[in-house]
């Protein structure tokens, strides 16, 4: 089955408002354009989503609908897992609501209920190892396990427990370490400047490592396979704030923390930051101010709709497309094409969520 927003061999940008296909310019290549197209559109028109659905997947910088959840969630835990029989990418979706396992397969736009997670707790880091989604601690339930989810076998397994139970935290996956840092620390109620760190070959957590110079929770982290960055988030108990504006730097080489250029509006509640090329994506986020604010993009329910957009080698922010619904408590990922998918979340400040599921293409 064609994947319309992956497949390398499927769509381009749109020129002057039409969709084409996107092959190679061999002359065979070109010779076969037209029927490639009437596949793609033929394949479109069953999803029911064309031409929205294959114009919106190409364009740079934009966004587009897709099918939503089957229920609604909100702080949310996802990752892109890969099937191995076919390669298909599907979008495996946990959160709050509701204890299941959601896989969305990105080939075929549709839904489909893998087997409930042992504990459907939220707040939850996630990490994607060897093609399994590793879930890391959380609030309310599973505070102190890793949950990971293998979509070869439809099954749950745990790894070795966290020394402490923490929810919210932020998490890196770097060489064969995942870092877990700062969180709400369940024990005190409270945010903790704690770093630790898992080793995914031998099972175990390592201490060690270098406090944040600024402890915080709902804070969005990324990596680009060396260092960690860590960005906005607030302190504190799990109640919506106004957040901070930090941009925490930990480079494992050094074990050492450095600060970077501010993020343009302080805020929590953003999820994972996704990193592509040498660009970090912050997404969405919640705070106490009133809204709607169109200078600062908050909506009127107190819950961003801005992209603010990292560049690792510049130090500098800029901004991209805004989000077409505004959410807090989401995880963005990234598929291998470069696709963002956003599924889930909530509208309003504090507790919600929704069956909104979006893809953002830089």
């Amino acid at each position: 089955m064609l994947d319309v927003l992956a497949n390398p061999r499927g769509l381009d940008s749109p020129t002057s408002g039409r969709c084409r296909a996107g092959l190679p310019p061999s002359g065979a290549q070109r010779a076969g354009r037209r029927g490639h197209q009437r596949r793609l559109t033929a394949f479109a028109q069953r999803l029911g989503r064309f031409p929205r659905f294959i114009c919106s997947a190409v364009a740079a910088g934009t966004w587009g609908a897709l099918p939503p959840l089957p229920v609604p969630l909100g702080e949310t835990a996802a990752g892109i897992l890969i099937n191995p029989k076919n390669g298909a990418n599907w979008l495996v979706v946990v959160g709050e609501g509701n204890g299941g396992t959601f896989l969305y397969n990105t080939y075929t736009g549709q839904w489909k209920q893998g087997v409930p997670r042992p504990y459907a707790g939220h707040h939850i880091a996630a990490e994607v190892i060897n093609n399994r989604l590793y879930l890391f601690g959380g609030l309310n339930a599973g505070g102190n396990k890793i949950q990971i989810y293998d979509l070869a076998t439809d099954s749950w397994s745990f790894g070795h427990d966290l020394p402490y139970a923490v929810g919210s935290a932020a998490t890196a996956h770097i060489g064969a370490y995942v870092y877990l840092c700062g969180g709400i620390l369940q024990s005190i109620d409270d945010t903790t400047d704690a770093c630790i760190r898992y080793n995914t070959v031998t099972n175990k957590w390592e201490g060690g490592i270098a406090s944040m110079p600024h402890g915080v929770n709902h804070a969005a982290a990324g990596t680009d396979g060396k260092l960690m960055y860590v960005a906005g988030g607030r302190d504190g108990r799990n109640q919506v704030g106004n957040g901070f504006n930090y941009l925490q730097i930990y480079n494992p080489a050094t074990n050492s923390w450095r600060l970077g250029k501010a993020l343009p509006e302080g805020r929590g509640g953003t999820g994972k930051a996704v990193v592509l090329g040498r660009k970090m994506y912050v997404m969405g986020g919640e705070t106490r101010k009133s809204g709607p604010d169109g200078q600062i993009k908050l909506s009127g329910q107190r819950t961003y709709y801005r992209v603010d957009v990292y560049d690792l080698d510049r130090n500098k922010w800029t901004q991209d497309a805004n989000m077409p619904a505004p959410r807090h408590g989401i995880f963005p990922v990234a598929d291998r094409q470069g696709n963002i998918f956003v599924a889930g979340g909530g509208e309003k400040a504090g507790y919600g969520q929704s069956a909104v599921n979006s893809y953002f293409r830089p």
